[in-house]
């Protein structure tokens, strides 16, 4: 089983700045196989290499705007048959999820099948896989909006014609990848009693 993606970068001109395009489409080759990979897996992968069992295949450019079509893809039998149970649908929701998990993004309900594949990952998976979403992919996937100001979508193609937005990533959501300090001095002032028989 295939999931078929696509990337949109906003352009004015049909055409975007190379580098920070192919960082952007990084970012959502990343993001996604390391979804993958984890709800497959049952662990998260620190690092993407190329002997990842699920991998990404570039499929073809289309007009309006500037984007690529990309596929998910395994050749493990296994995970093959996982994949093919969990279903398009669910993975896409799942991807969703987690991508707006790590952006402090409210995510969408997830169906009864996606809830389920979420639950037997457990806490410990689940905050991992965001922790590590945080660190490179993510910020891959902002990089056009960050350099142009342009917004880019990464959407699930059911087909050609029907396509779900999964995440929608601008500047303003790249602020909640790069925390802000902030010195001001609070004085705090606090009684602490003690209380006989404790």
């Amino acid at each position: 089983m295939s999931i078929n993606f696509d990337i949109v970068i906003s352009s004015d001109d049909y055409s975007a700045d190379m580098s920070a395009g192919l960082e952007t489409m990084k970012g959502a080759c990343e993001a996604t196989t390391h979804i993958a990979n984890t709800i497959l897996q049952k662990k998260v992968s620190k690092k993407l290499t190329k002997e990842s069992k699920v991998r990404n295949r570039l499929k073809r450019s289309f007009k309006g705007s500037f984007g690529m079509v990309f596929s998910l893809d395994t050749t493990d039998v296994d995970l093959k048959k996982k994949m093919n149970q969990i279903g398009q649908q669910a993975f896409s929701e799942l991807i969703s999820y987690f991508i707006s998990e790590a952006l402090y993004r409210e995510s969408v309900k997830l169906s009864k099948k996606a809830d389920s594949v979420l639950k037997e990952l457990g806490d410990d998976i689940h905050d991992e896989l965001i922790e590590q979403l945080q660190k490179s992919s993510l910020h891959n996937l902002h990089s056009y909006s960050n350099h142009f100001g342009k917004d880019v979508k990464l959407r699930y193609r059911k087909s050609r014609v029907t396509q779900t937005v999964l995440a929608h990533v601008d500047r303003k959501s790249y602020k909640s990848l790069v925390p802000k300090t902030d010195n001001t001095k609070i004085t705090i002032e606090a009684l602490i009693q003690v209380m006989e028989g404790y």
